[in-house]
């Protein structure tokens, strides 16, 4: 090892990297990039808005355990605007985060997630009543890396001590199984002239919300 290097080493080495609050809550603004050609039934563009907002506890210097709620959803019209379409995704998060100090303010960090979700399908014609509805759970997946910039809430204070940090990170999401869509039902009105179709199951597919993420967010840890 040269002596650029061993001088290098020392001085990261004494840079101040205090060790993680006890507790944190979150909230975080994104979009997932879903290349599934079946998500243009409901969306206009391949970016769907989230939140995600929960909360995290320190289980060792480098180590974060989060729990987390976060929504998904997108809309569109088709068929010259006649017909509108929606799709809500409920998430519930449990993840893993591993934090890479850089220096006082600054780290580094690695997020693994595994989430429940549930969906909901809705088509209707403007100004009507549904045609379709229905509803899937699936499972997520999702990794990303991130850097976080953590300030501490009183001038002057420790940054280990309550503080704000803001972050952005970007990955990708991957669910392994789709959405299936397969027990739709046409909403019928009897008293409508024309005659209605008849309701009944309608298989609409599966739906991959596979994709990459970017998200930015803002928490308090205390």
């Amino acid at each position: 090892m040269t002596v650029r290097a061993i001088i290098a080493a020392a001085a990261l080495a004494a840079l101040p990297t205090p060790a993680l609050a006890d507790g944190s809550l979150f909230l975080r603004f994104g979009a997932a990039w879903i290349t599934d050609r079946a998500f243009d039934l409901v969306a206009e563009t391949d970016a769907a808005p989230q939140v995600l907002v929960g909360g995290g506890w320190g289980a060792s210097d480098v180590l974060t355990l989060e729990l987390a709620y976060g929504m998904l959803g997108a809309s569109a019209r088709s068929f010259g605007d006649a017909v509108e379409s929606s799709l809500f995704v409920h998430q519930f998060q449990g993840a893993a985060v591993f934090h890479l100090p850089m220096s006082e303010h600054f780290a580094g960090r690695l997020r693994g997630a595994a989430a429940f979700e549930m969906a909901s399908l809705d088509v209707e014609a403007v100004g009507g009543s549904a045609l379709l509805e229905d509803f899937a759970t699936g499972l997520g997946l999702e990794g990303t890396l991130g850097l976080e910039l953590r300030l501490p809430v009183a001038p002057g204070g420790d940054p280990g001590s309550t503080r704000l940090a803001f972050l952005v990170e970007a990955g990708w999401s991957w669910h392994p199984f789709g959405f299936d869509f397969d027990g739709a039902s046409v909403d019928r009105d009897g008293d409508a002239d024309p005659p209605p179709l008849a309701a009944g199951a309608i298989d609409v597919g599966s739906l991959d919300l596979s994709g990459p993420l970017l998200r930015f967010g803002v928490s308090l840890a205390f």
